[in-house]
């Protein structure tokens, strides 16, 4: 699990450069990417399974992608601003879930090739 916060914050990292273009990362900026990946990789899930358990697994995604989309606006754009804040959490979000599904494939697809014949 630790190994999924590290790259949620990674990834949220460079969805935020890709679109408001900041590139502070101090102390301050760090905790609030962990506080957002810490809800994305263990409360998120939580949600989900919920979901499933009321018989309503369709709407888990759906409201995941809110969830997050209001982790990022009020913890990490609090502190970064700008105008379009909804906007900008929105497409953060959006990256950032991309990212996260690409690097999924990426290692389930280079823990199948064979390393020197093992």
């Amino acid at each position: 699990m630790l190994i999924s916060i590290v790259v949620v914050i990674v990834l949220l990292y460079l969805a935020v450069r890709l679109i408001t273009g900041e590139d502070d990362f101090d102390l301050g900026m760090f905790f609030r990417y962990l506080l957002t990946a810490i809800i994305a990789v263990v409360v998120l899930p939580i949600l989900a399974m919920i979901g499933d358990a009321l018989s309503i697994p369709e709407i888990a995604p759906i409201i995941m992608f809110i969830a997050l989309v209001y982790a990022v606006k009020y913890i990490i754009l609090a502190e970064v601003g700008g105008t379009e804040e909804w906007q900008e959490a929105i497409w953060i979000t959006f990256i950032c879930l991309v990212f996260i599904i690409l690097f999924t494939k990426m290692m389930e697809y280079m823990s199948e090739i064979e390393i020197l014949g093992m």
